[in-house]
């Protein structure tokens, strides 16, 4: 498990054989590059998976104002944590929704447009405590950050080669392991259904 944002990339670093740094915030060319990288990898890394750990239930609060047309209602995407991917509503399989940006005047808002009248959702947070994360996740973002500060940091075409190759096996091994730890519901056939066999 790591203890925050700079123990990942002082892990990044490590593997591109670098000296660790203090903080993200420091004036060096190395805290530089991983405070560049650090955010876009984590909310890709997060995006691109179905990750146990980072996935939050919530009720949305509708917004006072509607959509200008198509849909009657709009909820409020949560922003603490910060959702990254919605992967599940409550909503009927034949009930439209979208998400989009509602802007007006100041006001800037991401959410979800539908005409159902209450929305709950199960989202990818965004995860920014590394303490959360699972072991083999921060593993695999050490990795990521190492593969994309390569270049920059050892002008070496064959270090970026052979971390491209090691952080995709690091990926592959966390989700395959975060897989294992969950279980869809079994769907139940309807009893109309089971008598006519």
């Amino acid at each position: 498990m790591a203890d925050n944002d700079v123990t990942v990339a002082n892990m990044a670093l490590t593997l591109l054989g670098q000296q660790s740094i203090a903080d993200l915030d420091d004036e060096t060319d190395h805290a530089r590059t991983m405070k560049r990288l650090y955010t876009m990898c984590l909310d890709a890394a997060l995006r691109n998976h179905n990750w146990n750990f980072a996935q939050v239930r919530a009720s949305l609060a509708r917004h006072s104002a509607a959509p200008t047309w198509e849909f009657s209602y709009q909820y409020v995407l949560p922003t603490d944590p910060y959702c990254l991917r919605v992967l599940e509503t409550n909503l009927n399989d034949d009930e439209a929704w979208r998400i989009e940006t509602y802007k007006t005047g100041s006001e800037q808002s991401r959410v979800i447009v539908t005409d159902f009248s209450s929305i709950k959702i199960l989202y990818v947070a965004r995860l920014t405590d590394p303490v959360l994360w699972d072991s083999l996740f921060a593993d695999a973002m050490a990795w990521e950050m190492a593969f994309r500060a390569s270049y920059a940091i050892t002008a070496s075409p064959q270090v970026t080669a052979n971390l491209q190759k090691e952080k995709e096996v690091a990926w592959q091994r966390a989700r395959s392991k975060d897989a294992q730890e969950s279980r869809a519901r079994k769907t139940i056939l309807s009893e109309s259904f089971t008598s006519v066999r």
